[in-house]
């Protein structure tokens, strides 16, 4: 799906609310934009069709999402944390707003820190590449582990719902 088809299913309320969250924080339009298509045509070329439901894909999308999100962001403001907490900002405004069942939001919301600590521990000075970036999380993707309830989640890996 595209970020223009992303938009257009939006609520007038929801539109309100994101037009005020950039409104602080202009800056960030055109990184989170940016890191937003890359991630759903990432996702969306490595596993197609399934990068939406609950599985380890949907994992890898969300991780991929905030580390992206935090990278772009970071080429506009120059402060890592200022690019953490914006990540963490618009992803945790997305899932307030995201119609989800309550383990498929811990879920995401889990797997959007995990992105969030990956990037905030990146080995410095290695290549923060969409290579280098999708070869790790390919790797933590293999390692998620499957939650029943909410606090399964209470762990350093990637979750998921649906599969193995």
């Amino acid at each position: 799906m595209s970020l223009w088809k992303l938009i257009r299913h939006l609520k007038f309320r929801q539109i309100l609310s994101l037009v005020g969250l950039f409104a602080k924080h202009p800056l960030m339009l055109v990184p989170t934009a940016k890191a937003t298509r890359k991630s759903l045509r990432i996702s969306g070329d490595l596993f197609p069709g399934t990068h939406r439901a609950n599985g380890r894909a949907n994992a890898f999308r969300h991780a991929l999402w905030n580390v992206l999100i935090a990278r772009e962001t970071l080429k506009w403001n120059r402060d890592r944390e200022k690019s953490l907490a914006w990540a963490k900002t618009i992803t945790d405004w997305h899932e307030k707003f995201a119609p989800n069942e309550e383990l498929a939001k811990v879920m995401d919301l889990h797997n959007n820190a995990i992105g969030r600590h990956i990037f905030e521990t990146w080995p410095h000075g290695k290549d923060m590449s969409d290579s280098n970036i999708t070869a790790h999380l390919k790797e933590a993707m293999m390692e998620s582990k499957k939650i029943i309830v909410p606090s399964d989640a209470d762990c350093s890996a990637l979750v998921h719902i649906e599969g193995e």
